[in-house]
């Protein structure tokens, strides 16, 4: 499930202080995403997330620094990985 909230939301809140764009909560299997953001940024924060989730769901362990890194990647390259694929004829 996806949920827009507002950037305040208590799932947002990082134990650090402040606020995040969005977070994956593995437990109840829904992605808290700020509702304020642009849709531009809304697109990348939500294919982060995603990475995160399809890692969750495949019990991938990596450090919290290698998982970022491949959240990143999906959400910087992401588009572009399925714009390639959906433009190869198989």
């Amino acid at each position: 499930m996806i949920i827009l909230v507002s950037p305040e939301h208590p799932h947002l809140r990082l134990k650090k202080g402040g606020y995040t764009a969005g977070v994956c909560d593995d437990a109840t299997k829904t992605i808290y995403i700020n509702e304020e953001l642009p849709l531009s940024f809304m697109g990348k924060v939500l294919r982060h997330e995603i990475a995160h989730a399809v890692l969750f769901s495949h019990d991938v362990l990596l450090s919290e620094q290698d998982e970022e890194l491949i959240a990143d990647v999906v959400a910087n390259y992401g588009q572009e990985m399925i714009d390639i694929f959906n433009r190869v004829t198989i």
